[in-house]
């Protein structure tokens, strides 16, 4: 079972799939290894059944833009 935390967040199960991770490199003036810039493309899909699903799906969304708002979690 595979679950994605983005800090205290966790996503259900199966509701997020990993597309890439892309890493860059930035030196400094001495060319020294300065900043390491990792970043993450994720998939996901939410689906809620049910008579509220619509409700429920946009509940979600409001919950996953709050929980990602606090960067470097």
């Amino acid at each position: 079972m595979t679950v994605f935390y983005y800090g205290g967040f966790s996503h259900p199960h199966a509701e997020v799939a990993f597309a890439g991770i892309q890493r860059t490199i930035r030196f400094s003036e001495t060319q020294r290894e300065n900043i390491l810039r990792e970043s993450w493309q994720l998939r996901g899909k939410i689906v809620r059944q049910g008579p509220n699903s619509q409700r429920l799906v946009l509940a979600a969304l409001d919950e996953i833009r709050q929980a990602y708002s606090r960067h470097g979690q």
